[in-house]
């Protein structure tokens, strides 16, 4: 019998500045290995650190955003180990006192919002990059320093999590609120947002098992896999009688399992210092009150907001949520219509497939476009078909929706004598199943219907011909 998988992630969030951490070194992304350095990031003796301060801003914003409680003081301090690709031989971190404590990621889903639980967060520099198999013979192995001093917010959920799904879905709400207010543009390929995932899988052979963690998962995908693939070994281990080990392990997609790396260090294997050379961090109650007032609505929200304001179904709702764009988009169209799901019909679909990815901001097919377009087939003056046939034109050109209809002669208007004989005419080829109709086979009504407007061209207006149609089936009766 297995117990409840225990999970809780480790989130580290590259923050959107253009400089690093502690010094001008710029942050944006460069296939040059080390052509971002200075003394500073390098880890020359005698260097010293300054605070960027945009990266207290964004750090703050996010805890804001999460609902944390942040330190008015924090602390520096140097988390020291040994790596190649750590030139000082330790990291700038926030151990003692973190930036900020408590918190939770909203997850909104189809049923319902749920929120998963934080610890703490704060603020740290990156290490650099090993690049293995640089030499031909697969021998040597590269040292990249540009990410040495990249800024990071690391966000520690509670060990509150039971599935990989669960934890993937806590990751990518956390990557859409975080993108959203501009804290990280969120590169997963490009180290931007990386996962750590502990995991723990106790079974009713072994009821407790230590914390295994997993490192550096760069996509929601293979952090769901890694921990699946994870929990499925803690299992075998244990039922065949083995024990687990505190470790840190990687994950190979390849073959859908995970690997040891090394034992886990332990607290005082880090050997933690106070950072001599970093004043403590001070937030005002000013500072807090001016990033509280620039807080949009949080994706969740505004998620919500659609489904109630315009009755839209969940997976729509989310779609807008997680795009502003799109969401300013509909926010200036929704309200200037008489059918709401008609329209965001139209924009997520055909829309959004036209459009091929550009700004929906700088498309020639504005909200007021858009709105025209859709009455047209809300009041039945344009099929469906013609709207869709008509976008391609309208997304580059951004005519009037009615005029390019007429120009082309898609406007759905018959005079009633046109429509009465169009009705006589497929009534008379389809006698077969006028017949059925009558014996009460009701469902042949729309098939005719079908008939007419195919034979009008679409011109037929589909309301006024179930009308005719009506009344020439009644007057035979």
């Amino acid at each position: 019998m297995t117990a409840a998988v225990v999970i809780g992630l480790e989130i580290h969030v590259q923050l959107a500045t253009r400089s690093k951490l502690f010094c001008k070194c710029p942050t944006a992304l460069t296939t040059t290995p080390n052509s971002q350095l200075c003394p500073i990031c390098a880890g020359h003796p005698g260097t010293l650190p300054r605070l960027n301060t945009e990266a207290i801003r964004l750090g703050i914003r996010a805890a804001l955003a999460l609902e944390a409680r942040v330190a008015p003081v924090s602390s520096w301090d140097r988390k020291h180990y040994f790596y190649p690709d750590l030139p000082k031989g330790y990291q700038i971190t926030q151990h003692h006192t973190p930036l900020a404590c408590g918190g939770q990621i909203p997850v909104w889903s189809a049923h319902g919002l749920v929120h998963v639980p934080l610890t703490e967060m704060h603020l740290e520099e990156d290490a650099g990059k090993s690049a293995h198999g640089v030499d031909p013979e697969d021998r040597l192995t590269g040292i990249d320093l540009n990410r040495c001093g990249v800024p990071l917010l690391e966000i520690v959920t509670a060990p509150t999590l039971h599935s990989a799904k669960d934890a993937s879905a806590a990751a990518q709400n956390l990557h859409t609120l975080l993108c959203a207010l501009g804290i990280t543009t969120g590169h997963m390929q490009a180290g931007q947002m990386r996962m750590d995932a502990n995991v723990s899988c106790p079974t009713g052979v072994t009821p407790a098992a230590p914390r295994v963690e997993i490192k550096n998962l760069n996509s929601f995908r293979f952090l769901e896999a890694a921990i699946d693939a994870e929990c499925r070994r803690q299992a075998q281990v244990q039922q065949a009688g083995g024990a687990i080990h505190a470790e840190t392990r990687g994950y190979d997609p390849r073959q859908n399992v995970t690997f040891a790396m090394r034992d886990k260090e332990s607290l005082p294997d880090y050997r933690y210092l106070p950072e001599p050379d970093l004043p403590a961090l001070v937030v005002t109650p000013e500072m807090l009150s001016r990033a509280r007032d620039t807080l949009p609505p949080l994706p969740h929200q505004v998620g919500q907001h659609y489904q109630r304001t315009w009755n839209l179904p969940f997976a729509q709702a989310r779609s807008i949520s997680v795009a502003p764009d799109l969401e300013h988009y509909l926010a200036a169209a929704l309200p200037q219509t008489n059918a709401p799901q008609l329209l965001v019909n139209l924009a997520l679909n055909e829309v959004a497939r036209l459009a091929n990815g550009r700004p929906w901001n700088r498309l020639p097919l504005g909200p007021a476009h858009l709105v025209a377009l859709v009455e047209l087939i809300h009041v039945g003056r344009l099929s469906h078909t013609s709207a869709k046939a008509l976008l391609p034109c309208l997304i580059e050109g951004g005519e009037e929706p009615e005029l390019l209809a007429a120009e082309r002669g898609l406007l759905q208007q018959l005079d009633a004598q046109t429509l009465d004989k169009l009705v006589a005419q497929v009534l008379a080829t389809e006698a077969a199943a006028v017949a059925r109709y009558h014996l009460g086979k009701l469902e042949v009504f729309g098939f005719l219907v079908g008939q007419v407007m195919k034979l009008s061209g679409g011109r037929a207006e589909p309301r006024t011909v179930q009308a005719a149609l009506c009344q020439r089936l009644t007057r035979r009766t």
